[in-house]
């Protein structure tokens, strides 16, 4: 499973110039819309002006920071500083290695100017336009209404009332997220209410198999589990098990595939504080273990959905698609 990267203080603020709504008026105002691309491998694109040069960058509503790739940035001239000291960002499984800026960034013709992004060495195979992601960082300027079955996203002036902006259907969850735990939105699974972070970075839906035994009582060897691999970049097992449906206020997923990785006996993060031995014998140190969730919500059950994300209103409004 990914790790998650939110990291408070972080100094990667990008504010767009778009419109915010005034205070008193909590009506929706849509600034632009732009098509969704769909990839090879179940994520989505959207097409980007950076320093004037189109480019598209795979959708990442919840991860924290935009990125770059960077054979990109090399190609394109832009200068790579170093990250802050004693700083660890992962973008795509990839650990960054330092900032780029960019003079410009245009979504939709709202344009930034300045923009830094996390520097990752990885590439992106299934297409070579993709140069990066695009984040939270970038994306919190504005409400995000995002239509997968559509293949369409409009961008909504950013509104922090706490009305509803569900305009296309009137089956729908209205979530509070919480940002200092990877945008993780409570959902029940077969009736446990989990903490669900919902990633359009990931093409499967995700949980450890620790946590798994602890909510199911589920291992290695339970009735109806399946080998389905192993992970490619933590060589860990993967597992399948025919959950019944992912749910909250009355709007269900139906039979999420949900990857199992790990062992079900690992000792696994409870987001809190811990004490460790530290570098001089006799020593501790403290830190504290960043858990992101309890599972991640991926593309192919995000599919069938459409999703707006208020983020200053900090709520995530979900349905899913009759058919």
């Amino acid at each position: 499973m990914g790790k998650a990267t939110i990291f408070a203080g972080a100094a990667f603020a990008l504010i767009l110039q778009a419109a915010s709504a005034d205070a008193a008026d909590c009506t929706p105002k849509l600034l632009s819309a732009l098509p969704l691309i769909a990839e090879p491998d179940g994520r989505y694109a959207v097409d980007v002006a950076i320093n004037g040069a189109t480019h598209r960058l795979l959708l990442a509503t919840t991860s924290a920071h935009s990125a770059f790739f960077q054979a990109f940035i090399e190609g394109a001239g832009l200068h790579q500083h170093e990250l802050p000291e004693r700083k660890n960002f992962y973008v795509l499984e990839s650990k960054a290695v330092g900032i780029a800026v960019a003079d410009s960034l245009s979504i939709a013709g709202n344009t930034a100017n300045n923009v830094q992004a996390l520097v990752i060495k990885t590439a992106y195979a299934p297409d070579e336009q993709v140069v990066g992601t695009l984040g939270a960082d970038l994306l919190a300027s504005f409400d995000v209404d995002i239509d997968f079955k559509g293949a369409r996203v409009n961008l909504y002036a950013a509104n922090p009332c706490e009305g509803k902006p569900v305009y296309w259907s009137k089956a729908y969850s209205d979530l509070a997220f919480d940002g200092d735990t990877g945008f993780a939105v409570p959902m029940t699974l077969d009736g446990k209410t989990l903490a669900v972070r919902i990633d359009t970075l990931i093409p499967h839906s995700q949980m450890r198999m620790d946590i798994a035994n602890e909510y199911f009582g589920l291992t290695e060897t339970s009735p109806g589990i399946v080998q389905a691999g192993v992970d490619d970049t933590n060589h860990l097992p993967i597992y399948r098990y025919p959950f019944g449906a992912l749910a909250a206020d009355g709007v269900a997923i139906a039979k999420p595939a949900i990857a199992l990785e790990g062992y079900a006996d690992a000792e696994h993060c409870d987001g809190k504080r811990h004490s460790d031995f530290g570098p001089v014998p006799g020593t501790h140190r403290f830190h504290t273990c960043h858990n992101g969730g309890d599972m991640s919500l991926g593309m192919l059950d995000l599919k069938p959905t459409h999703m707006y994300i208020a983020y200053r209103a900090r709520r995530v409004y979900l349905s899913v698609a009759s058919n």
